[in-house]
């Protein structure tokens, strides 16, 4: 969609996070893009959120830690856990 829907989804998205009170936590963005999804999060003032994203490009968000990886190889993510996974316009 070239990000031409990505605002609605994003909107819908964080509803659903604030509907269900997952403020807080580990967030995984898989497929991340250019990160947009994350930085709207880091925005938002009533979300403390540990953000993580995966994606084939290498991005520098500020406060977020980015994992390069074909999406399409087993993940290398060393164990780690995530409260949220979030995969938004990944597969279209």
């Amino acid at each position: 969609s070239q990000g031409i829907s990505s605002s609605v989804i994003y909107d819908k998205v964080m509803g659903k996070l604030r509907q269900l009170s997952l403020a807080t936590g580990k967030l995984l963005d898989f497929g991340a893009g250019r990160g947009d999804f994350v930085k709207l999060v880091k925005a938002q003032a009533d979300f403390k959120l540990d953000l993580h994203a995966i994606d084939l490009m290498q991005n520098h968000v500020d406060k977020v830690h980015w994992h390069v990886q074909d999406l399409n190889n087993p993940l290398k993510l060393d164990q780690q856990q995530f409260d949220i996974v979030t995969c938004i316009e990944v597969i279209e």
